[in-house]
């Protein structure tokens, strides 16, 4: 060993006080307490607690699963367009794109006509200008 020697210290036995002693007067001692556990009553519990998890876990994921498809959906249905609008967007961005030259039918049946913005107005200002020739007044 080396230069100092571990002693254990001596265990100390007292004797018992008037606590730990039980008279005649308190009559029979009381059983222990869960002495012996029942266990097939502790796997029942352990049963039913594994149960209730798995099911609450069950739940969580299928509630979660459902309220992440729905928020999908929802971002699905604003953010991408049907067919439908992006064809209109398609046709309206190359009508756009073509330079306007000079008037053109668009749709002869509802009387839709493309005309450049220039010529649009110097034809507003010759109608007023007509009518106020005429005596319209122009206003």
């Amino acid at each position: 060993m080396s230069d100092h020697e571990y002693k254990q210290t001596k265990p100390v036995h007292e004797k018992a006080d008037q606590w730990h002693r039980h008279g005649a007067e308190e009559g029979h001692a009381q059983k222990e307490h869960a002495a012996k556990a029942n266990p097939a009553l502790l796997g029942v519990v352990l049963g039913v607690v594994v149960a209730a998890t798995l099911g609450l876990v069950v739940l969580v994921v299928l509630y979660f699963g459902r309220a992440t498809t729905d928020l999908r959906r929802e971002r699905i249905e604003t953010t991408a367009l049907s067919a439908e609008a992006n064809s209109y967007r398609a046709q309206a961005k190359a009508n756009l794109d073509r330079p306007i030259d000079e008037d053109s039918w668009v749709d002869r049946e509802a009387g839709t006509v493309r005309v450049p913005i220039e010529m649009a107005m110097d034809r507003v200002v010759e109608r007023y200008a007509q009518r106020r020739r005429a005596g319209g007044g122009g206003s």
